[in-house]
């Protein structure tokens, strides 16, 4: 800063050195304004300041050295040019006010994002981590009936313990995604059997499925080609969609209660998927915001679910559409990227 005074001093010097050897009719003088817009650009406000009181005193000095020219014009000449100088300075600092006060608002308004962006995340991560919460809660459920059972059944009493260690660890691999993601961490897609994905999304529904007395529809030809994605987003996509479902066809009788799932080769190296019930469906004027987030049509839904399904298929270079389903309901369509080799790991 002290090179940067120097030199507009240095500057406005030269200016008074030619505004006083040269006539009245020459307003040199009008040329500290170029200090006072470098000083008002670089330097602090009361130093701007300092060196626009300097110009008048120093325009002054000038006129008053001055030996030579029309006097009467060499006033309108130092009017003039105290007039541009006080001018200049006013519109400087109304300038570099109004700089800070943009950059006042815009750090309120990066802290109220960041505010945001962290309410966002603890509602997704409570969305995401709730469907396996869920299931751990029905599995134990389960085992404790069969164990009350006399005898007790500890085959189907071991199988509901292993689903529940299965379901804590997908807990714990969704968190660790999300936390992947707002680290800016890339996730790690393979190559997929999407019959294998659908069956493990699906295990997370089975009591319910039976309770709610759904008809389950699979439609997986065993040429399905394998998709090119993260295994748990994929699941958390086709957790989303069936989920959405479930409630949807909680609206309507048990004998209509209907899902369907289908995957088949969409052609152009994606794989369609499809996930359709027979539920209470949504309106046609709604297919374009069912993706927003915190839209819901649920009275205690979230309204994130399709959001972050979105989110998880567009960056997987896929796209995901809604469409009311035919007669009733809605079908949900999303298209992934093939992959090489199907993983059932």
């Amino acid at each position: 800063m002290i090179l940067k005074t120097v030199a507009l001093l240095a500057l406005m010097a030269a200016i008074f050195v030619a505004d006083t050897l040269t006539r009245y009719e020459i307003a040199v003088a009008v040329f500290y304004i170029l200090a006072i817009l470098a000083a008002s650009a670089l330097l602090p406000v009361r130093t701007t300041r300092l060196l626009t009181a300097l110009a008048v005193l120093l325009t002054l000095a000038s006129f008053a050295l001055t030996r030579s020219g029309a006097y009467d014009t060499g006033l309108v000449n130092l009017a003039i040019s105290l007039l541009a100088i006080g001018i200049t300075a006013h519109l400087a600092l109304k300038a570099v006010a109004a700089r800070a006060a943009a950059e006042r608002t815009q750090n309120r308004l990066f802290h109220i994002a960041r505010a945001t962006s962290l309410g966002e995340m603890a509602a997704s991560i409570a969305h995401e981590v709730n469907q396996p919460l869920a299931a751990i809660a029905t599995s134990a459920s389960a085992c404790q009936r069969w164990l009350d059972q006399t005898p007790p059944n500890l085959d189907r009493a071991r199988q509901a313990a292993r689903r529940m260690e299965d379901d804590a660890h997908r807990a714990s691999e969704v968190i660790a995604r999300i936390r992947a993601v707002t680290q800016a961490r890339k996730t790690a897609p393979q190559a997929i059997a999407p019959a294998h994905a659908i069956h493990e999304t699906l295990a997370l529904y089975t009591h319910e499925l039976e309770h709610e007395q759904i008809r389950l529809l699979l439609d997986l030809p065993d040429s399905l080609p394998a998709v090119h994605a993260d295994p748990i987003l994929l699941q958390q996509v086709l957790g989303n969609l069936v989920g959405n479902a479930l409630d949807a066809l909680r609206q309507v009788p048990p004998a209509e209660r209907t899902l369907r799932i289908a995957v088949h080769a969409g052609g152009n190296g994606f794989a369609e998927f499809t996930v359709e019930d027979s539920g209470s469906g949504f309106a046609p004027g709604d297919a374009t915001q069912l993706f927003d987030p915190f839209w819901t049509t649920r009275d205690n839904g979230a309204g994130l679910g399709l959001s972050i399904a979105r989110s998880i298929v567009t960056a997987h270079g896929g796209e995901i559409a809604a469409h009311p389903a035919p007669g009733r309901g809605a079908r949900l369509v999303f298209w992934l990227p093939v992959g090489k080799k199907a993983s059932h790991d």
